[in-house]
């Protein structure tokens, strides 16, 4: 069931893959024949906010699944964070974080919803929809503007350099992101159920932009068989996504 669980006053594309220091880094939004400070590419982020506990979020699970698969270079980027908050209910999800409830929180805040919700999908900031709701998701896709700045990310060991063109104010996200996990449901409204998730935030952590546009942080890499993940990295201010990276480990 979809249920409310608390109130509170989130060109086609053109893509080119460097072979950087032996790691193959795509980038959605400058190219590499595309000189800093010209038009980016597309770049959409979907933020799905999701739940194991919840039996309408196998659904929104599903269409994230099609949409990834539908955008290979991932100039549309589906990720999924896994919320707390149904972790009471008879199922604790083993991917959910508070950090991502928070992150929910504070988009209903700026979206001016009334409640948070799952399954609850976020396009690029600026609008929301049920995220089972497949029409509602691919005419807010359609109705995406282009991203405001270019991004392009370098990873090296655990140190992450960034540019952004033109500089701006802001917060580089940078989320890593699992591509694919499998787990069965013991208790909870999807008892018995063998779920299947794709594009998977572990974690996400938030960086204060440097002035002049670039810098390096220093990012928290994840155990295990790195292929099975990516980096996604995406300037957000004011709630609103401008622009974003991806990088593989």
């Amino acid at each position: 069931m979809i249920k409310p669980v608390f109130h509170l006053n989130l060109h086609d594309a053109m893509r080119s893959v460097l072979r950087l220091s032996g790691i193959i880094l795509t980038l959605f939004v400058c190219p590499a024949n595309q000189s800093y400070g010209e038009k980016p590419g597309r770049f959409v982020l979907l933020e799905l906010f999701t739940s194991e506990g919840c039996s309408s979020c196998p659904a929104a699970d599903r269409l994230l699944t099609r949409v990834a698969k539908e955008n290979p270079d991932r100039e549309i980027l589906p990720i999924a964070y896994h919320v707390d908050y149904w972790n009471h209910l008879g199922w604790a999800d083993p991917f959910s974080k508070q950090e991502f409830t928070r992150r929910q929180e504070q988009y209903a805040a700026t979206l001016g919803v009334r409640g948070i919700y799952t399954p609850q999908i976020v396009i690029n900031g600026f609008a929301e929809c049920i995220g089972s709701d497949e029409t509602a998701l691919r005419r807010h896709i359609r109705a995406a503007e282009p991203p405001k700045v270019s991004v392009s990310i370098r990873l090296r060991g655990n140190s992450l350099s960034y540019v952004v063109s033109p500089a701006m104010p802001g917060t580089l996200n940078v989320a890593v992101v699992q591509k694919y996990a499998r787990n069965s449901v013991a208790r909870g409204e999807n008892s018995g159920r063998i779920l299947e998730h794709t594009n998977i935030v572990i974690s996400l952590e938030a960086f204060r932009m440097e002035s002049g546009g670039r810098g390096t942080v220093r990012i928290t890499r994840p155990a295990g068989n790195s292929d099975q993940f990516f980096l996604a990295a995406f300037l957000e201010s004011s709630s609103h996504i401008l622009g974003g990276a991806v990088s593989g480990f």
